[in-house]
């Protein structure tokens, strides 16, 4: 967000489910961006931010997320919309340089 603070949709998310849910099963995030800043990291759709990666590994020890919690990006950009499909762990795994 240009000239103020970042908060991505599934911080929103996440934030509202924790007052009346005891798990998440599955998050979908759906844009036409693919660009998350890392180019070493190509993909199709855009992957949540480090933040929100920081977040999901936070829940993740809290057990509020779980290892197969299914993470679905969408790019919608197209005529076709193009979806990427993975665990909470092979998303984290894939980023697992966040960590140091």
């Amino acid at each position: 967000v240009e000239g103020g603070k970042k908060r991505c949709a599934e911080r929103n998310v996440l934030d509202e489910a924790q007052s009346d849910t005891k798990a998440v099963f599955a998050i979908v995030t759906v844009s036409k961006e693919i660009d998350t800043g890392d180019p070493t990291k190509a993909h199709d759709a855009l992957h949540p931010c480090r933040d929100c990666r920081t977040m999901f590994r936070e829940l993740l020890k809290s057990g509020f997320l779980k290892e197969d919690t299914i993470i679905l990006n969408a790019n919608d950009s197209g005529e076709k919309i193009i979806t990427e499909k993975r665990t909470l762990k092979e998303l984290l795994d894939l980023y697992s340089d966040d960590i140091s």
